[in-house]
């Protein structure tokens, strides 16, 4: 948790940059909000059996169709343009956002980086003598790797994401707010096999980046003591090395991605589960 509040503190930093990726959020969740609002008008104006039968309307689109002088002869051009507006404008934000806060994560990795070289270079011999040089290699390029991964990456989306739930809450409310409050009741169970994943996911990566800094190890040796290689004639002894280094990393990797490939479809089971629990309520 230190580290993460740490990595947050050099993400919020990055001020200018960090303000226009959140506006830019700000905007994908009122298009997400514009489009889920949009989405029964559109319904009932493809199903409408009379063609002089109204349809319902949210109050936003109310408000939209008010602003916009929009009556039932106009529908059948203004809600094609809509539709091409809001999904135009959700696609041009969601690339502003995720340009922004990618611009604002690889400069929080130039800082860490910079900060741990400096932090290395001050050491004693003993430290040099007692750590292998490949790990700290693994340390300074692919661990800061998988930071920056965080900081760019799964940070924007965890942004971006709260914004739209947001939106998606504010609608729900206004559509039925009983429902809303029964997936309230529900939806927290979703929490439990979460923090299951991610202790999960966290032990595996832990793992992963020891046996990629043992790889590391192994070719900052062979390529610096190649003539030790050469003159013992321990090529065949130093390729079994490498080849069971990079085994192990397989294993390792192919266990963080079985474990990162089941958590996306048992929670999309998991939210059905709910959804048809909600459905049956309000029945």
């Amino acid at each position: 948790m230190k580290e993460i509040f740490a990595l947050l503190k050099l993400t919020l930093s990055e001020k200018k940059k960090l303000s226009l990726a959140f506006l830019s959020s700000i905007l994908v969740a009122f298009f997400t909000y514009v489009f889920v609002n949009l989405v029964q008008p559109i319904i009932d104006e493809m199903f409408r059996v009379a063609p002089g039968q109204p349809f319902k309307k949210t109050s936003l689109m109310q408000a939209i169709f008010n602003w916009f002088h929009v009556d039932q002869e106009k529908l059948t051009w203004f809600l094609p343009l809509l539709l091409v507006i809001v999904i135009l404008g959700k696609g041009v934000f969601t690339f502003f956002s995720s340009f922004f806060m990618k611009a604002v994560g690889l400069r929080v990795i130039r800082k860490i980086r910079n900060q741990l070289y400096e932090h290395l270079i001050y050491q004693s011999s003993y430290y040099f003598d007692h750590h292998p040089t490949g790990e700290l290699m693994s340390r300074l390029t692919n661990d800061v790797e998988k930071l920056q991964e965080a900081a760019s990456g799964s940070l924007a989306d965890f942004f971006q994401e709260i914004l739209v739930l947001i939106a998606l809450l504010i609608y729900i409310f206004i559509t039925d707010w009983r429902l809303a409050l029964a997936s309230f009741i529900i939806a927290p169970l979703a929490v439990i096999p979460l923090m299951v994943f991610s202790r999960l996911l966290k032990k595996s990566s832990l793992e992963n980046q020891r046996k990629m800094a043992r790889i590391y190890e192994l070719l900052f040796e062979t390529i610096t003591g190649h003539k030790i290689v050469k003159a013992f004639t321990m090529e065949k002894f130093e390729l079994k090395k490498f080849f069971k280094a990079t085994f192990d990393y397989l294993r390792s990797g192919l266990r963080l991605a079985r474990i990162g490939s089941m958590s996306s479809p048992f929670m999309e089971f998991l939210g059905g589960l709910v959804g048809a629990f909600i459905l049956l309520v309000g029945t």
